[in-house]
């Protein structure tokens, strides 16, 4: 079997415009303005990576070899991901603004093959050697330096026709270093197969055609589209900003000719929309925008399409797994509708999309009972794959969630973060989802003291009779009638990079030496 669909439907793509604008290389002012950006064409992205993944397979690089793909420029980072999923190597690419000494653990476990990052990055490979000890092949993704191996900067050839190589749907495609909520980062593998899937679902979900430009922060969100045939323009880190990708650099790419969408984790959409209302922004050519995961207040929604977006655009929540991406999506129209109900089940994720088998299945019943409507359970679920029919046995997504009557997906919590006690499990989004509701808390989180689940609310000011209020709410619901103590903080502890994730087993450490 040749190389995935997903490199098939890139060479359509490339087929269909070829002089289509594929990557846009951002030229982005500090404190404002406006902002250019010169582009690369279907065609020549096409070229481009074809002689890469010809130089790289003389250099010893083959089917199955692990590549970090570090920072660098945009252009570069696509066109060497793309040459290496030609070659049926494995990009490895961390969650967008995590530190690389963050992850070193996690990356040594891989045993990578292949190291590519600007010089400063290969400063760090050679100060943790034993992090990289396996790495052959080396790039360089920045000004040229003796120790950083192939330079790409001088890589203008356009070999055309470089043949892919065979992989298997069931074969990796690529893989995501991120935190988990133990606070510990841990590497998430997608194949090509699941991945070739995703596309075709996250292009027909949110309506994206040839010919749009879609701006992005994660690599792995604009690869997917790029191979779908829809232009991407991927934004760099920022180690000045926080979370590393600012408000205003964002706000600067959704006003470059030509781009009709943004998708962002939702912290990082947030900060846009509220920059957007803070500025006075608005970009009537802003057609779509794309929560990735689930967002925490629906309220985003309607700002995003008050305030920054023109008449008629919509946004979207779009639920997934870096092992299972696109698994369901929420329009903001429902969403919004969907405020001041039903918050005490969780975090609604939408309708599982076409080609999405959702199973809810009994906790700690070996996954042999299926729940009945608005039952939570262990959330699993397999997709169809693009030329193997389905996909399998029902994987777990590390999820605790609910079907309801409609056939909404709800999202109860996670199974690190959510809670076991003597008396049962408390689900932490659902706790979390109802907390959130409450006036005057800007964010809350359930973590366990000595078996014991605790309520930590952040907001500005609090009295002993807000502790009282959050705790008659948590008794009126049986998700939540578990949770017998509140615990005020002024700010959570953050896990870094743009998730927008409290780091749990911080604040777990801090309860418990208030109580």
């Amino acid at each position: 079997m040749q190389a995935g669909d997903m490199i098939q439907a890139f060479k359509k793509a490339v087929s269909d415009n070829s002089g289509g604008a594929a990557v846009l290389s951002p030229n982005l002012p500090d404190g404002g303005g406006s902002a250019s950006a010169a582009s690369m064409s279907f065609g020549e992205l096409d070229g481009r990576s074809d002689s890469l993944a010809a130089m790289l397979e003389s250099r010893g690089v083959s089917v199955g070899m692990r590549a970090l793909v570090l920072s660098g420029s945009p252009v570069e980072r696509i066109v060497l991901s793309l040459a290496l999923l030609k070659l049926a190597a494995v990009p490895v690419v961390l969650e967008p603004g995590m530190e690389l000494t963050s992850a070193l653990d996690c990356l040594a476990s891989l045993e990578l093959n292949i190291f590519a990052g600007t010089p400063s990055e290969h400063l760090a490979r050679l100060a943790y050697r034993r992090a990289f000890k396996d790495v052959k092949v080396k790039i360089n993704l920045g000004r040229h330096a003796p120790f950083c191996g192939l330079a790409l900067d001088g890589l203008n050839a356009t070999t055309q026709n470089f043949t892919a190589r065979d992989a298997g749907e069931g074969d990796v495609a690529m893989m995501m270093c991120a935190f988990g909520d133990d606070g510990r980062v841990t590497a998430q593998s997608c194949s090509r197969g699941a991945l070739s899937a995703a596309m075709a679902r996250r292009r027909a979900a949110i309506g994206a055609a040839n010919g749009q430009l879609f701006v992005h922060i994660s690599i792995l969100q604009a690869i997917m589209d790029v191979c779908s045939g829809v232009g991407v323009c991927l934004l760099g880190f920022d180690k000045s900003s926080q979370g590393g990708f600012s408000a205003s650099m964002m706000s600067a790419a959704a006003g470059l000719p030509g781009v009709v969408g943004i998708s962002a984790p939702y912290h990082a959409m947030r900060r846009f929309s509220r920059y957007c209302m803070g500025h006075g922004m608005r970009f009537p050519g802003l057609r779509h925008a794309v929560i990735e995961g689930v967002e925490y207040d629906r309220r985003i929604h309607d700002e995003l399409l008050t305030f920054a977006m023109g008449d008629g655009a919509e946004t979207y929540s779009l639920f997934g797994t870096p092992g299972i991406p696109c698994i369901s999506l929420l329009r903001g129209s429902q969403a919004m509708n969907m405020v001041s109900a039903g918050i005490s089940g969780g975090y609604c994720a939408g309708r599982p999309l076409p080609g999405v088998d959702v199973a809810v299945m009994e906790v700690g019943q070996d996954g042999a009972q299926a729940c009945g409507p608005g039952e939570i359970g262990e959330l699993r679920c397999c997709v169809e794959q693009t030329m193997g029919g389905p996909g399998g046995d029902l994987a777990d997504t590390g999820f605790y969630g609910s079907l309801d009557g409609d056939g909404m997906l709800w999202l109860c919590g996670t199974k690190k973060a959510s809670v076991n006690t003597d008396s049962g499990i408390v689900f932490n989004g659902c706790c979390e989802a109802l907390f959130n509701a409450l006036p005057g808390v800007r964010r809350s989180a359930v973590v366990n003291v000595g078996n014991e689940a605790v309520a930590v609310v952040e907001q500005d000011g609090h009295s002993a009779e807000d502790g009282r209020r959050i705790l008659e709410e948590a008794g009126r619901h049986a998700c939540s009638s578990l949770v017998k103590r509140v615990l005020f903080i002024h700010d959570m502890p953050m896990l870094p990079g743009i998730g927008g994730r409290i780091d749990r087993p911080a604040l777990a450490s801090w309860a418990t030496s208030m109580l």
